[in-house]
């Protein structure tokens, strides 16, 4: 696992990373400390029309079934200037609660795509059962894959591909 602030690599049992003392208590503070009830799809920013909503989830479900112990989310948001996307993330899919998927599924498997839709960045997070399949060179190229279609605005293309890939 990678340090959602310094980058570097820390254990994934690590309380607080030995570079910069980052721990999950500083994004508590800056985030809150609760568990936060989620949906797989979230649109906060609500930039997708109902239509391509359920065409998601669809296509969430199909994801599940091929990856039973996996569950994928998104998350669109106009986030603060001085937000940090990747922390965010971090904290998103740590504090979480998906769904059903609480019951069935844990965060150590999920994967959590958030687009800032203000800020126009992206970032895709995942558990611990994930680093040793999605390392930071395929992510990287599956959101350059996205990048057209998120800078056209065209959010299910976006989110879809990225699903798929």
């Amino acid at each position: 696992m990678k340090c959602p602030r310094c980058v570097q690599r820390i254990h994934a049992t690590a309380a607080q990373c030995p570079h910069c003392d980052f721990s999950m208590e500083d994004l508590d503070i800056e985030f809150g400390q609760s568990v936060l009830q989620m949906r797989r799809l979230d649109d906060t920013a609500g930039v997708l029309k109902k239509k391509e909503r359920r065409t998601l989830i669809r296509e969430f479900e199909l994801f599940e079934k091929a990856f039973p112990q996996l569950f994928f989310c998104s998350h669109t948001a106009a986030l603060d200037p001085l937000t940090n996307i990747r922390q965010y993330a971090f904290w998103l899919l740590n504090r979480g609660t998906f769904d059903k998927e609480a019951t069935i599924r844990t965060n150590e498997g999920g994967i959590i795509l958030v687009i800032d839709v203000s800020g126009k960045s992206v970032t895709l997070t995942h558990g611990y059962l994930l680093d040793a399949y999605l390392t930071e060179e395929l992510t990287f190229d599956i959101l350059s894959k996205a990048h057209p279609y998120l800078l056209q605005g065209q959010y299910l293309k976006a989110i879809g591909l990225i699903l798929r890939k």
